[in-house]
């Protein structure tokens, strides 16, 4: 996922369709289902899956890409909509516009060096 943000052309293509079996993965795991685990409340699975339902958001958007919708995943869509609004998960994660302010700062290094 993180290469499909830094690379360009037919390569970004590619890996966007490698980047697809991660949500296929998740998609058929969450059905039917709030969290990763058997009950209603998040669990250490949701918690090291944070990447994708944050951190790759934000890189998404920043890059102008559509790997993870919620057309193509509406489980996986809905799960990150339900970690979102978890209280303990706003309460700990970075904010939104810093975190985006450090992705830009590191497209902007990786495209000077080119």
């Amino acid at each position: 996922m993180w290469k499909v943000c830094w690379s360009k052309g037919e390569e970004q293509e590619k890996l966007k369709e490698e980047c697809t079996q991660i949500p296929k993965i998740l998609e058929s795991t969450l059905s039917g289902k709030k969290f990763s685990g058997p009950g209603e409340t998040i669990g250490m699975v949701d918690v090291t899956r944070n990447f994708v339902a944050y951190w790759f958001g934000i890189l998404q958007e920043l890059a102008g890409l559509q790997v993870f919708t919620k057309e193509k995943f509406p489980n996986v869509g809905e799960w990150i909509d339900e970690f979102h609004n978890c209280s303990i998960t706003k309460e700990n994660r970075p904010p939104k516009d810093k975190l985006a302010a450090h992705f830009q700062a590191r497209f902007r290094a990786v495209a000077a060096s080119k």
